[in-house]
């Protein structure tokens, strides 16, 4: 029975890897799968040998679980050497699943990386580390085929599993009625999400600029609802704390956002996945990224990519407004929202260029030729 080691970070990583095993498995039910990841994947069949979503960060923030990192790296290693398997698969999540991938070339077992870490955005040199640590890349961005294109190594566009995933989950009418039915909230309401992110430090550094920027918006009790998104318990304290006491009624959404990303008028998120769920959905969106003045300093002359938010990057154009900033930058984001909560020409043209990206991007079957990828691989 073949067996592939996979690795994802993140709930998004959790939940595309948590996909690709179904699907493997549904063309191949003897394949085994194990790894690091989250609920889903273990939900699909994985065995599990360490939950890591908890993990999850970026820039320097990682340090705060290097311990942690070196464990499981460690422990990756004694797996690799006492029962190596068949192939490891790597989602996303470069700076820990570089380290896996390393160490798996060093045991000369082949390495599929699926998901490929945005590089061509903020650090292309990198392109030649991943060609070098891999044995077959599959690509989820039509372009991305192009940017890896190397002699010898195998690239293959499988599409953008985002499409099918959330189309699984209902009409977006649905989720939309869902939403209003959890919290009671009527259909004339127009509800205001925020999405401060699924990672310890986002919630610590963009919620207080969220909060502010939502003070400014001029919201109207009588006929505006504002939702936040609070994927992990441990952080619903700390959401609470900072939204209390808003001018308008204010409700936490438990759990998976994607009832709330249907409902909502306009969102307010961090930059990460969650504006490429947003975009399926078509909703406008004020993208936020807070970092050090340092690091924004060597982000201004390392980044190669005019813009920070999937959903621009993929347009070539700022469809959403988006800023990445060390200081409070409440009032230009308030400004930037207002314009998407108005019947404006501003929120428009959002809307319409949100509809083209959606046809563009989210290709159907996406997680299925992923996984006939990977089956023929691993044949």
């Amino acid at each position: 029975m073949p067996r592939v080691f996979i690795s994802a970070g993140e709930s998004s990583g959790d939940l595309h890897a948590a996909k690709l095993i179904e699907s493997v498995r549904r063309l191949r039910p003897d394949v085994v799968f194990e790894g690091f990841g989250g609920g889903r994947m273990e939900a699909a069949g994985c065995l599990l040998h360490e939950n890591i979503i908890h993990l999850a960060s970026m820039g320097l923030s990682f340090m705060s679980n290097i311990i942690s990192f070196v464990r499981l790296v460690r422990r990756f290693h004694r797996l690799l050497r006492e029962n190596p398997p068949d192939a490891v698969v790597l989602v996303d999540f470069p700076g820990f699943n570089f380290i896996l991938a390393r160490l798996a070339k060093w045991n000369e077992i082949p390495v599929v990386y699926y998901i490929c870490p945005q590089i061509w955005a903020w650090a292309p040199w990198r392109r030649e580390k991943i060609l070098r640590l891999t044995d077959m890349l599959m690509v989820i961005l039509p372009f991305e085929t192009r940017f890896y294109s190397s002699p010898g190594k195998r690239v293959v566009y499988v599409g953008h599993p985002l499409g099918d995933e959330l189309g699984e989950l209902g009409q977006p009418g649905e989720l939309d009625r869902e939403l209003r039915r959890r919290l009671s909230i009527d259909n004339g309401t127009r509800v205001i999400g925020v999405f401060p992110g699924s990672r310890e430090h986002e919630i610590r550094e963009l919620l207080p600029v969220m909060r502010a920027t939502v003070d400014k918006l001029g919201l109207d009790p009588a006929t505006d609802r504002l939702v936040i998104s609070c994927c992990r318990a441990d952080f619903r304290d700390e959401i609470l704390g900072r939204f209390r006491d808003c001018d308008v009624a204010c409700e936490i959404f438990d759990g998976d956002a994607y009832p709330l990303m249907a409902a909502c008028h306009v969102a307010l998120v961090a930059s990460g996945t969650a504006t490429l769920e947003l975009a399926y959905y078509g909703k406008p969106m004020v993208v936020f990224y807070k970092i050090g003045r340092l690091a924004h300093a060597v982000y201004r002359i390392i980044c190669t990519s005019p813009y920070l938010s999937l959903v621009n990057i993929l347009s070539g154009d700022e469809v959403v407004p988006e800023e990445i900033s060390w200081r409070d930058n409440s009032d230009e984001q308030a400004a930037r929202a207002r314009q998407l909560i108005e019947e404006s020409a501003e929120r428009r043209r959002c809307l319409e260029r949100l509809g083209r990206l959606r046809e563009e991007i989210f290709r159907p079957g996406g997680s299925a030729r992923a996984a006939r990828t990977l089956s023929e691989f691993l044949a």
